[in-house]
């Protein structure tokens, strides 16, 4: 166990310390996404680059993401390539999603880009956007979502969720309907 804790800690001083040497080395010109920051502080990059959050220690949600641009006087970070999930006790909603946003201040995650997603108990997730904001727990999407369970397919306009789709409040013309297989 102290192998393991001793490299999370070596882990966690090399990615701010290369963090810190990103941000002292760039122009304060580049490095920013067309028209995403209004901050004047360059931005860290990394590719390859895990996300998690913890609380009473319990694991919160875990992003894996192809590349991260982190804006170190905002605190957001803006993904691309993102796999990850949320979990709460021994349930699990895995997803993937183009792009996104992680608001450490905040405590909010914004996903965009058709983000898909499967939870522990069978939900399947269509969404173009889901939004989670730590303060309250919610997960949430606006424009459109799909969710499908044992052949029953909900979709509405928007809906709010537990991080785990437990319990899924549909929003704007909430449709419940049969799948029907042609088999």
């Amino acid at each position: 166990m102290k192998k393991i804790q001793k490299k999370w800690i070596l882990a966690v001083f090399l990615f701010l310390a290369a963090a810190a040497a990103v941000w002292m080395m760039k122009d304060s010109g580049t490095g920013r996404p067309g028209g995403a920051s209004s901050s004047s502080s360059p931005m860290a990059e990394f590719s390859g680059a895990d996300l998690k959050e913890e609380e009473n220690g319990q694991l919160v949600w875990s992003l894996k993401v192809d590349h991260v641009k982190v804006d170190p006087q905002t605190q957001i970070s803006y993904l691309t390539g993102v796999q990850g999930f949320f979990q709460k006790g021994d349930s699990r909603l895995k997803l993937q999603a183009q792009h996104g946003t992680v608001d450490q201040k905040k405590k909010q995650i914004h996903l965009e880009g058709s983000i898909e997603g499967k939870s522990s108990d069978g939900i399947t997730l269509n969404a173009k956007n889901l939004d989670y904001d730590g303060n309250t727990d919610i997960l949430s999407a606006q424009g459109g979502f799909t969710a499908e369970q044992d052949g029953r397919v909900l979709t509405a306009d928007s809906f709010t969720a537990d991080r785990v789709l437990q319990e899924i409040k549909a929003m704007g013309s909430p449709r419940l309907s049969e799948r029907n297989d042609a088999t």
